[in-house]
């Protein structure tokens, strides 16, 4: 397993707990995560110079960022900021959904 999987998951763990978590990396690429919910946002952050696609592409593959994850790319105050946003599915959060209980207005019946 690579480092930046073992930061991806131990970032993740916290994230899922704290609702937010921050790591720069040796080069000095920013990396925050957090967990709203099911939303998730991942941003890579560099002060001066934009994150590259190889950087992003290995960032989004660390993080398990899925393909239909929106991108929002930003410069604020010198930094250049791109950001991946998604909802994560109650599969990919390791729920299972309660398919054979009907429901009804007031709950389980």
């Amino acid at each position: 397993m690579s480092k930046l999987k073992r930061i991806a998951q131990e970032m993740q763990k916290n994230a899922s707990v704290l609702g937010i978590d921050r790591y720069t990396l040796e080069r000095g690429l920013h990396l925050v995560l957090r967990h709203n919910g099911t939303e998730r946002a991942l941003s890579l952050t560099r002060r001066g110079v934009e994150p590259s696609e190889n950087e992003c592409n290995i960032c989004r593959a660390a993080f398990d960022v899925p393909e239909n994850a929106r991108r929002k790319t930003a410069t604020e105050r010198g930094y250049h900021i791109v950001r991946y946003v998604w909802v994560e599915q109650p599969e990919q959060l390791g729920l299972e959904m309660d398919v054979e209980q009907p429901v009804t207005a007031g709950g389980y019946e």
